[in-house]
């Protein structure tokens, strides 16, 4: 799903991630079904997200890297996440 210039989905596991396709930002929202903390400034007309990780798609593997620290998923619905990209940059 796209909201804006971001992109958000959810998997069968109960993970949940929101992307930032324009500089490969990410952030997690739940995994394994359980909310993870997240920080997020509102205002009348702005917000600004506290982006936790980078991330990166190749082929049907995700990878994020946070500081140190890199995972991989292959089971992420990746071809979904290219199309909203696409079409949230094309307006």
């Amino acid at each position: 799903m796209g909201l804006g210039q971001l992109v958000f989905f959810s998997t069968q596991t109960g993970d949940a991630w929101a992307l930032d396709p324009d500089d490969g930002s990410a952030l997690c929202l739940a995994r394994g079904g359980d909310a993870q903390p997240v920080h997020i400034e509102e205002t009348e007309d702005r917000f600004a997200i506290e982006w936790t990780h980078r991330y990166r798609i190749g082929g049907s593997t995700m990878t994020f890297i946070s500081g140190d620290e890199t995972t991989s998923a292959d089971d992420y619905p990746t071809r979904e996440i290219l199309r909203t990209a696409r079409r949230l940059r094309k307006g």
